[in-house]
């Protein structure tokens, strides 16, 4: 069972890979004003590996969390190279985490529930 500092109280998560994304949304989310996330990295442990193979895993550590507080959940990765493969990738684990049909492009909703976006 999560601990009252790890439940959800915003209705948006943003998953990223590692660390270092993690510290720089926090920034970004602060020195622009922006709504606030619950920001959470790929990684099993705090300060961990994490990577842009591992949203599969995060998506379903989401579940031992009081997720009905979620109303949208935020991918970001790296492209890297190719683009198409790495959305490709990042959409075969959204399915294999059972949270429904991923989105069908890069910064547009998915139609699950709750809906997920992969910005890349």
């Amino acid at each position: 069972m999560p601990s009252a500092s790890e439940k959800f109280t915003l209705p948006q998560v943003l998953l990223c890979e590692g660390e270092e994304d993690k510290a720089f949304f926090e920034r970004l989310i602060e020195a622009r004003n922006l709504p606030n996330f619950h920001i959470r990295t790929t990684a099993i442990k705090r300060g961990g590996p994490g990577g842009n193979t591992k949203f599969e895993g995060a998506l379903r550590r989401l579940r031992l969390h009081n997720i009905e507080v979620i109303k949208h959940i935020l991918l970001v990765t790296d492209a890297d190279d190719d683009w198409r493969q790495r959305f490709g990738s990042v959409c075969d684990q959204i399915m294999a985490a059972d949270f429904g049909p991923p989105p069908t492009k890069p910064f547009e909703p998915s139609k699950s529930n709750p809906p997920i976006t992969v910005m890349m």
